[in-house]
C-alpha cells in the first residue's frame, strides 16, 4: 500500500472535531458549568421542577381553611313594623308602592371550611409531591450529566482536531520543504534522487493535506456546538486553556468502588426510586377516596336595608336585614362505586412499572461503568505502547533519513517510516481523545459529571508535558532530520560558568544566536537566503568539531586514510552536513520550542540533554556530547531518541567500506551535493 493510501485511511478513520482562539478562555470545568448554567434543555427541566414544587403547594394549602365571600347591594322595600309585632309591617308587601318607600339592601356572606381529618388524604399527597420533586430533581440532574457529557465530546474534539490540524500542517510543511529540496537535487544532478521520488513526496502532500482540511473543518464544527451549548453570541471567538490534548482523570481505582459510587449517585435510580414512592403515595391516596372527610363549617351571613325596621324574631328572619352567624361540625362522603380503587389500581401498576425499570438500570449501571472502565484501561495502554511506537518510529525516520542523505537509503524506506509514524502519531492522538471521553463516560456512568465533583473526568488538570523543563526562547526544528538543524544551534560561551554548567551555557547561548538569525525579517526573503545560511554555518563552524566528528565517524578505518584523504573526507562531511542544514532552513514555522534540561558528566565528555517541542506538540529528546579541546568546549556527537550520529555514521560507513574503498566512499559522498556545492578535487 503506498504512503498516500495509509496515511489517508488513517485520517478518514478519525473523527475529528473543535474550535478556534478569542476572546472568551475556557478550560475542561468552565465549559461544563457554563454549560450547565445556560443550556436551554436544563433550563426546561428546572422549569418542569416549579411545576411539581407548584402541586406540593396545592396539596399544603388543603390543609388550610376554603374560605368564600360573597357580597351584593340591590334596591329593597322599606318597611315599618306593627307597634308590638315582630313579624307584620305597616303596608303589604308591593301595596301601594312608591317611589319613596324603595331603598337599597347590602348583602354580605362568609363560609369557612376548615378539614379536620381527611384519613390521610391531604398527607398521602403531599409525600406524594415530595418524591415527585426529588424525582424531578434528579431528572434534571440526568439531563445535565447528558448535556455535560454532550459538551465533554466536543471539547475534547476540538483539542483533538487542533492537535491534529498543528500536525498536519507540520507535516505538510516538511513535506513541502523535502519536495523543494528533491527537486533542487533532482536539477543538481544527485545522485540517486529521480522523478519517483517527487511523486512519493507528492501523494504524502496530498494524503497530508486531506487531513488538515478534516481537522479544520472539525474545529469549525465543534465551534459552533460549543457556542450553543454554552448558550454564547454566534461568533464569539474561544481560547481554550489546555495547549495540547493531553489524558486526564488519572487511575480510576477497583471496578468494586465504581459501582458502589454509581449506585449511590446515579441520578437515573433515584429518579426511578422517588418516583416510585410518588406513584406508591398516589396509589394510597386514590384507594383512600372512598373515606369520609371531616370539616369544621363557619359562616356568617348579614343584610342590611337603611329604612327597615329590624325583626327580632327567632323563628322569622328577614332576608334583606340580618345578621347570622353558625359554626357546624361537617362530614363529607362521597360514593363513586369502583372509581377510587380503579385509580389506585393505575397509580399502583405506574408504581411497578418504575419498580421494574429501576431493578433493570441496578443491573445495566455496572455494565455501562465497566464499557467505561475497560475503554480507559484499553486507551491507557494504547497510549502507552503507541508513545513507544512513535519514539521507535522517530528513530527509524531519523535512521532512513539520515542514510538517504547522504547516499546510502532509499527513498522508500524514507516513506515507510514516514508513514509509521503518521500512523502511530495519529492513533496516539485518537487513543488520548478515546481516553478522556471514556473519562467522560465513566463520571456520567458514577453519577459524578453534573455537579462539583473532582473525580475523573473532572481531577484537576495534570501538569502539562514538559512543564517541568527550563525552557529558552522558540527555536526551528522539524522533520526527520532535525538533528541537522540542531546540529548548528550551538556556540561557544564567553567566559567560565563551570565545567558542567558551560556547556548548557553554550547550547542556550547558540539557540538564541540561531533564533535571532532565523527571527531576522531582513534575511527571511528567498533573495536573501544565502546570507541567512551564511549566518548559521558560521555558528556551526565556531562549535561543531567536524574533524573530531568525521574521525569518530569512520572507526578504525580513520587511521587508514592518509592526510590528504582525512581533509578531503572532512570537507565533504561538513559541506555534506551543510546542504542538508538548507533543507531545515525552510522548515521553520516560529512554534517549535527547545528546552535545556540538564547534563551528566560522562568520562571528559558532558552530555547536554535537550527537548525539541515540534509545532505538533511532540517531545524529542535531543543530546549532545561535547569535549573540551584546548580550553574550548565543542559538539563531537548528538543524538536524537537515543540514536548517536556518530555511531549511525560508523556502522553505515563500515558496511560501505566492506565493498569499496576510502576513495569511492569520499566519492559518493560528494556525489549527494548538488554540482554547485561539490568541493573541487
Amino acid at each position: 500500500m503506498t504512503f498516500a493510501r495509509r496515511t489517508a485511511q488513517l485520517l478518514l478513520a478519525s473523527a475529528l472535531t473543535a474550535s478556534p482562539a478569542g476572546a472568551r478562555t475556557l478550560d475542561r470545568r468552565s465549559a461544563v458549568e457554563a454549560a450547565l448554567a445556560q443550556n436551554p434543555q436544563i433550563a426546561a427541566s428546572r422549569a418542569q421542577e416549579e411545576v411539581v414544587k407548584a402541586q406540593r403547594r396545592q396539596a399544603d394549602s388543603a390543609l388550610w381553611p376554603m374560605v368564600t365571600f360573597t357580597a351584593g347591594v340591590g334596591p329593597s322595600e322599606k318597611a315599618t313594623l306593627v307597634p308590638g309585632s315582630q313579624v307584620e309591617s305597616t303596608k303589604r308587601l308591593y301595596h301601594d308602592l312608591s317611589i319613596s318607600d324603595l331603598s337599597a339592601v347590602f348583602l354580605g356572606n362568609i363560609t369557612a371550611i376548615q378539614p379536620l381529618y381527611t384519613f390521610g388524604k391531604i398527607a398521602i399527597r403531599q409525600e406524594a409531591a415530595d418524591a415527585g420533586l426529588r424525582a424531578r430533581q434528579a431528572q434534571t440532574r440526568m439531563t445535565k450529566a447528558d448535556v455535560a457529557f454532550e459538551v465533554a465530546q466536543i471539547y475534547e474534539g476540538y483539542l483533538y482536531a487542533r492537535d491534529a490540524q498543528r500536525y498536519f500542517d507540520e507535516i505538510l510543511h516538511w513535506l513541502g520543504s523535502t519536495r523543494q529540496t528533491a527537486q533542487e537535487k533532482l536539477n543538481g544532478k544527485v545522485k540517486g534522487v529521480s522523478e519517483r521520488d517527487l511523486l512519493r513526496l507528492d501523494a504524502g502532500i496530498a494524503a497530508a493535506s486531506l487531513g488538515l482540511d478534516q481537522a479544520n473543518a472539525g474545529m469549525a464544527q465543534a465551534t459552533a456546538g460549543l457556542i450553543a451549548y454554552l448558550g454564547l453570541p454566534a461568533g464569539e471567538p474561544l481560547v481554550f486553556a489546555e495547549d495540547e490534548l493531553m489524558p486526564v482523570g488519572g487511575k480510576p481505582g477497583d471496578f468494586g468502588s465504581l459501582v458502589a459510587l454509581a449506585i449511590a449517585h446515579r441520578p437515573e435510580l433515584e429518579a426511578l426510586r422517588n418516583g416510585q414512592a410518588a406513584m406508591d403515595a398516589l396509589a394510597r391516596a386514590e384507594a383512600a377516596g372512598f373515606k369520609p372527610d371531616l370539616f369544621l363549617l363557619g359562616f356568617i351571613s348579614a343584610a342590611y336595608t337603611p329604612g327597615r325596621d329590624w325583626a327580632e324574631s327567632r323563628y322569622v328572619i328577614d332576608p334583606l336585614n340580618n345578621f347570622i352567624p353558625g359554626l357546624l361540625l361537617g362530614i363529607r362522603w362521597q360514593f363513586q362505586g369502583a372509581m377510587a380503587q380503579s385509580r389506585a389500581a393505575e397509580q399502583r401498576a405506574n408504581a411497578d412499572q418504575l419498580r421494574f425499570t429501576a431493578e433493570w438500570a441496578a443491573d445495566g449501571i455496572p455494565a455501562e461503568v465497566r464499557k467505561a472502565y475497560e475503554d480507559i484501561r484499553r486507551t491507557d495502554l494504547d497510549i502507552e505502547k503507541g508513545t513507544i511506537g512513535v519514539q521507535k518510529s522517530r528513530k527509524w525516520m531519523v535512521m532512513a533519513g539520515t542514510d538517504y542523505s547522504i547516499g546510502f537509503g532509499d527513498v522508500r524506506e524514507v516513506a515507510d517510516s514516514v508513514t509509521a509514524y503518521v500512523a502511530l502519531r495519529t492513533a496516539v492522538m485518537k487513543s488520548e481523545f478515546d481516553h478522556n471521553v471514556a473519562m467522560a463516560a465513566l463520571s456520567k456512568a458514577t453519577g459524578t459529571l453534573d455537579g462539583g465533583s473532582q473525580l475523573f473526568y473532572m481531577a484537576p488538570p495534570a501538569p502539562a508535558r514538559g512543564e517541568n523543563r527550563e525552557p529558552s526562547e522558540p527555536l526551528a526544528f522539524e522533520g526527520y532530520r532535525m538533528m541537522l538543524a540542531s546540529l548548528k544551534l550551538a556556540r561557544t560561551s564567553e567566559g567560565p560558568v563551570g565545567q558542567e554548567g558551560e556547556p548548557q551555557a553554550i547550547i542556550r547561548k547558540t539557540v538564541d544566536d540561531a533564533f535571532a538569525v532565523l527571527k531576522d525579517k531582513s534575511l527571511a526573503t528567498p533573495r536573501q537566503r544565502p546570507r541567512r545560511i551564511g549566518a548559521l554555518r558560521t555558528i556551526a563552524d565556531r562549535v561543531f568539531d567536524w574533524a573530531e566528528m568525521a574521525k569518530s565517524s569512520l572507526g578504525v578505518q580513520w587511521r587508514s586514510l592518509s592526510t590528504s584523504d582525512r581533509g578531503r573526507f572532512v570537507e565533504v562531511f561538513k559541506d555534506l552536513l551543510a546542504a542538508q542544514y538548507i533543507d531545515d532552513i525552510d522548515r521553520f514555522q516560529g512554534t517549535e520550542r527547545v528546552t535545556v534540561d540538564g547534563s551528566d558528566r560522562e568520562g571528559e565528555d558532558v552530555n547536554v540533554r535537550t527537548t525539541l517541542i515540534t509545532a505538533g506538540h511532540d517531545h524529542v529528546p535531543i543530546n549532545y556530547r561535547m569535549r573540551n579541546e584546548q580550553s574550548r568546549w565543542a559538539i563531537v556527537d548528538i543524538s536524537i531518541e537515543g540514536v548517536s550520529l556518530v555511531n549511525h555514521f560508523r556502522s553505515t560507513f563500515a558496511s560501505a567500506l566492506v565493498n569499496m574503498s576510502a576513495d569511492q566512499l569520499i566519492e559518493k559522498l560528494r556525489q549527494q551535493l548538488p554540482e554547485n556545492l561539490r568541493p573541487k578535487d
